[in-house]
């Protein structure tokens, strides 16, 4: 399992670094069953995301991130580099506050 998140001590890997490296593993053999990141920035295109998906039986990649962290919005879409999120989303909303 390939956890990730952009600032936890706890973790293996960054969010986006989470996503790099079970498209790598899963590329070159090793079986890749989760992954799931905290706060990921988005990494790639579709292409990639749709062929880490395909080197994983299907299974898209679990992000968790708050609505309100401008880091998941970044960088931003555009019609040059295609960066976009994986299809798999979960979104927490905080109030106003932050809670």
């Amino acid at each position: 399992m390939v956890i990730g998140s952009p600032a936890g001590s706890t973790v293996v890997a960054s969010g986006a670094l989470a996503v790099v490296a079970a498209a790598r593993a899963a590329a070159n053999g090793t079986a890749v069953k989760d992954v799931y990141t905290f706060g990921q920035p988005r990494v790639a295109n579709h292409a990639f995301h749709q062929e880490l998906i395909s080197l994983r039986d299907g299974r898209p990649v679990v992000r968790f991130r708050n609505h309100n962290d401008i880091v998941t919005y970044l960088p931003t879409t555009d019609a040059v580099f295609g960066y976009t999120h994986g299809p798999s989303d979960l979104i927490v909303h905080f109030g106003a506050q932050g809670h």
